[in-house]
């Protein structure tokens, strides 16, 4: 049969009437670039926002859509390349709940941070609540940005993060300074505000944030830091002195309003954080921790009974501990008691905490460190504090064998040395093994700052510092000053030999 005939007819116009939506005008500045996948693009070094159109292609008939852009797509106008002014412009001015540079802030530590904060938390409070609370609290907004820009600006563009950095951080104190004073009541999300900003101290290594300095202190009564063995002197370590202003603080709003650690919530979830960063002072400055305790033996992550509450009752564990061995009336009862406490952590704790797949270290198959798969990162987290803990009793029973009789036991603190040399390995490979758990990067940080002196293979001492090195690169801790002490450490300690 003949061939037919046909003619192409162009159906866009009947369809764009039927859905009632305009003729889109071509950008002054057409965009030819596509849209990041996932927005998992470097935003620190591509200041372009995310795809929207310019308010001035927007026709009159999207204009009498109420709906044609929702407020939570507005564009803001701080920063965003490509968006001229026009008749949406002033709506999305007085409704867009953050600046630009705010905005990218408050995404990156939903996307990137914010289980730093929920890694023991099933509800994950600071990665859905806290950012909702930021867009009518000021005092979570800038929190939240200031802990944020030092990962967001890192590498390169570094100095900018710390400039932003430092100008929300000073936001910040401006409202939480007036909170925390005369007869107002402190609110959990006050808390949230100073944990977060203790956060952003342990980032930057300088911790120099003064709240409120306990008034029973002379800040001039500097005591001298009770050494465990091993402990390497590092300047990036803050003193007692450095601490006891702003860790005063959060101790201090915890000891007077005692229901935060057991309200549940984001009051709960802040208290939380609190401890484990008071735990990090308690490591390493050799002190007590500041928090009482006995609130968290009520908190709801301990009675709900769940998978996450084995985490939890490890990290009270290793707190309860280090105020027995940090005591000045430390005594042997005390640290068999919290031994056997944590011998029944690990013979109780559920399969989940066993790891799924283990290799030794081995520097010919390039392994530095031993791997140490968990199921998730709260799994890693409660098996990491369980290594300290080990690596904090081996240490007190040297030093208690040493003092007694020091000379009869050169035998088993060489073997002491071993074990500890052990556990430290097992916490840097839980956290080079877990990605997604990247709080345990900065535990092993923590960790490598008081008995990486330990460590006296040089295949050992460059594991460490590459993982130094690599943990500065992707989270934007600041390692620098850790790593040339090391270096020092073990020249000193290679000399000596």
């Amino acid at each position: 049969m003949p061939p037919a005939s046909f003619s192409f007819y162009d159906e866009t116009p009947e369809v764009r009437a039927m859905y009632n939506v305009g003729t889109l005008e071509e950008s002054n500045q057409p965009n030819n670039t596509s849209p990041p996948l996932f927005g998992e693009s470097n935003l620190a070094n591509d200041p372009s926002p995310p795809f929207f159109p310019a308010a001035s292609s927007v026709t009159s008939t999207q204009l009498a859509d109420d709906h044609a852009y929702p407020v939570y797509l507005s564009p803001p106008s701080d920063a965003a390349p490509n968006t001229s002014s026009g008749p949406l412009s002033s709506q999305w001015e007085s409704s867009r709940p953050f600046t630009y540079s705010e905005a990218r802030l408050v995404r990156n530590f939903v996307d990137k941070m914010a289980l730093w904060c929920d890694a023991t938390d099933p509800v994950r409070t600071f990665e859905v609540e806290v950012p909702c609370r930021a867009l009518r609290e000021p005092i979570l907004r800038h929190a939240i940005c200031a802990f944020s820009a030092r990962h967001f600006y890192r590498g390169e563009r570094g100095e900018v993060g710390e400039a932003e950095a430092l100008h929300h951080q000073n936001k910040c104190l401006e409202l939480l300074i007036p909170a925390m004073s005369g007869c107002q009541s402190i609110t959990e999300s006050t808390l949230t505000a100073v944990a977060m900003l203790r956060q952003n101290e342990e980032m930057d290594g300088q911790y120099t944030l003064a709240i409120r300095p306990n008034p029973d202190d002379d800040p001039g009564d500097l005591q001298d830091i009770v050494s465990l063995a091993f402990v390497v002197t590092d300047a990036n370590i803050p003193t007692e002195h450095d601490n006891r202003f702003h860790l005063t603080g959060i101790s201090g709003i915890l000891n007077m309003v005692p229901d935060f650690a057991a309200a549940g919530g984001l009051g709960e979830a802040a208290a939380w954080l609190c401890l484990r960063e008071d735990i990090y002072v308690s490591l390493t400055s050799q002190t007590c921790v500041n928090i009482r305790l006995e609130k968290f033996q009520d908190a709801v992550a301990i009675l709900r009974a769940d998978d996450y509450t084995w985490a939890n009752k490890m990290v009270l564990n290793l707190a309860t501990l280090l105020n027995r061995a940090f005591s000045e009336c430390s005594s042997r009862e005390d640290l068999l008691a919290s031994e056997a406490e944590i011998e029944d952590w690990d013979q109780r704790k559920p399969a989940t905490y066993r790891p799924i797949h283990v290799m030794p270290k081995s520097h010919r198959e390039g392994r530095r460190f031993p791997e140490v798969w968990m199921l998730a990162p709260h799994h890693a987290v409660g098996l990491q504090y369980y290594h300290i803990a080990q690596i904090i009793l081996n240490v007190m029973k040297q030093q208690q064998q040493q003092a007694s009789k020091p000379y009869e036991h050169l035998h088993e603190t060489r073997l002491r040395e071993r074990q500890i040399r052990h556990h430290l390995l097992v916490i840097v490979g839980l956290a080079v093994s877990n990605s997604r758990a990247e709080n345990t990067l900065f535990t092993a940080r923590h960790c490598l700052s008081v008995w990486a002196g330990c460590l006296r293979k040089q295949a050992d001492q460059l594991g460490a510092l590459e993982f130094l090195d690599e943990m500065g690169r992707r989270t934007g801790w600041k390692t620098t000053m850790l790593v040339q002490s090391l270096r020092r450490q073990w020249e000193e300690d290679s000399a000596s030999e």
